[in-house]
């Protein structure tokens, strides 16, 4: 006998796939009718709220446990009038939700519990979510076989922090090379010179130089405007930030040096890849 039971409804009911290509047959949502015990809502490209957030307040309501994963969790950040509690999103969204807004409860965490709703980060972490909340209903021993099955050493609790950036894989990066990533990370807006991020970790600008090239085929200014360009990147995909604000906030000075940069790295220019995106 089947200890639970689950359904994927949709806005858009029938087959429906994901960015994975992942298929599945989806049957229709109705309204905030046939609300089950959890509703777990899988964001994104595009998502839209404007269906599946009446369920979730409807949960809200019903004192019954509502999770919201990446994109979801972002666009009701987004689309919520106040934050009374405390939220969060994947990293990559973090960063952009604070240069568009003002967002004083977004917090870094795997997972914020907002009055039943829980906002996630979701991507890897969203199995770690669903065993958290088996854990309720499942004895110690059940869960550790069940986390087994899955090949997951370690269930993370929901407030710990996401590891956001390349510098938080330390099993890729030697630890000198790590620091000086962390530190072109923290410093996207106002770049810091070469010489001054090897004095930072400790070495001259040559061993620097040979780091980089070593375990990434770049020179340290290269990795570093590449850094900057993803950053760009997001906020010209994600958010209608002009143009100019998104150079400033990249790390260049005016939006020609960025758009010559970016026509660079990525084969388009940021007005034709914002286009596209909309």
């Amino acid at each position: 006998m089947d200890r639970f039971s689950w359904h994927v409804t949709s806005d858009q009911p029938g087959l429906i796939t994901s960015s994975s290509e992942l298929l599945v047959r989806a049957e229709p949502t109705i309204g905030d009718e046939y609300l089950k015990d959890c509703l777990i809502v899988v964001g994104g490209q595009g998502v839209s709220a404007s269906g599946w957030i009446n369920r979730v307040r409807a949960m809200q309501r019903l004192k019954r446990p509502a999770i919201l994963l990446s994109d979801a969790a972002t666009k009701y950040i987004k689309t919520s009038a106040t934050l009374s509690g405390p939220v969060t999103t994947h990293w990559r969204d973090i960063g952009i939700l604070h240069e568009t807004g003002d967002y004083p409860t977004l917090t870094n965490h795997l997972v914020e519990n907002n009055n039943g709703i829980l906002t996630c980060a979701g991507q890897s972490h969203t199995q770690e979510i669903v065993i958290g909340l088996l854990s309720a209903f499942l004895n110690p021993q059940d869960c550790a076989e069940l986390s087994n099955t899955l090949i997951l050493e370690n269930v993370r609790g929901f407030q710990r922090d996401q590891p956001a950036g390349l510098s938080k894989s330390p099993n890729f990066f030697e630890k000198r090379l790590q620091n000086a990533i962390a530190l072109m990370e923290g410093n996207v807006e106002t770049p810091l010179r070469i010489a001054f991020l090897a004095g930072e970790i400790g070495v001259s600008t040559r061993q620097l130089e040979r780091l980089f090239m070593f375990y990434l085929g770049k020179s340290p200014a290269k990795f570093y405007k590449h850094i900057r360009l993803k950053h760009a990147q997001a906020l010209i995909v994600d958010t209608q930030m002009p143009l100019i604000d998104v150079a400033l906030a990249s790390g260049f000075s005016t939006s020609s040096s960025l758009a010559n940069s970016y026509r660079q790295e990525f084969g388009t220019t940021p007005n034709k890849a914002r286009n596209r995106k909309n």
